[in-house]
């Protein structure tokens, strides 16, 4: 049985931002993530303060490596109101711009960025059964390979909608009913070049 200090549920940006941190303090960490990278995902638009979280990971350098579209703010638009946030208009010190990234790559930049300092993955893998105990974590995690145990000292749920942990634990996590909704889709731009502002992100309000 292989032993590990940490395990991680997700390789997402959650994951790999925990995973790199951690393995670059000197901790042996063991990314257990369901889906083949690179994967379709929606989420696109970051912000500012996430970058000191890529810098601190040691994941910056291998983002910046990608030249993605650089984000300085954000237009609304409701009832022909125009609101253009602009980053730099802030109150606190911090990062005054982020990028637009094609989510697909940007995720698997992260995942191989932490893989560098030393994280372990396993993709198309899931845990089947996880046992608390006291002193120690135990799992089992199906991989490509067959079943694979293990042991961790602590363990970080970064499954994000798929609550892994919360369901295999039967702990609720039931959300409220809204009549809120939204709707995601990618568009292919074709006439970005008819705009006077082609990169800003726009959000017409209904």
């Amino acid at each position: 049985m292989e032993t590990f200090d940490v395990l991680v549920i997700g390789a997402g940006p959650s994951g790999s931002v925990a995973s790199s941190y951690l393995s670059k303090q000197g901790k042996k960490v063991l990314v257990v993530e369901k889906a083949k990278f690179p994967r379709f995902v929606i989420g696109e638009s970051l912000l500012p303060l996430s970058m000191g979280h890529f810098e601190e990971a040691g994941l910056l350098d291998d983002l910046k490596a990608q030249n993605y579209e650089v984000k300085k703010g954000a237009m609304f638009i409701r009832n022909g109101v125009v609101f253009d946030l602009k980053f730099s208009e802030v109150y606190t010190k911090g990062w005054t711009w982020t990028w637009q990234v094609p989510r697909a790559h940007f995720d698997k930049v992260l995942a191989d960025g932490s893989a560098k300092h030393g994280t372990t993955i396993y993709y198309e893998s899931t845990i089947a059964s996880i046992d608390f105990g006291a002193d120690s974590v135990s799992a089992t995690i199906i991989t490509p390979n067959g079943a694979q145990e293990i042991e961790a000292d602590f363990v970080i749920d970064s499954s994000g909608n798929g609550g892994v942990l919360s369901n295999m634990l039967s702990i609720s996590t039931a959300i409220s009913p809204t009549s809120n909704m939204s709707v995601f889709t990618h568009v292919k731009d074709t006439t970005r070049k008819d705009f006077e502002m082609p990169t800003q992100i726009t959000f017409p309000i209904l």
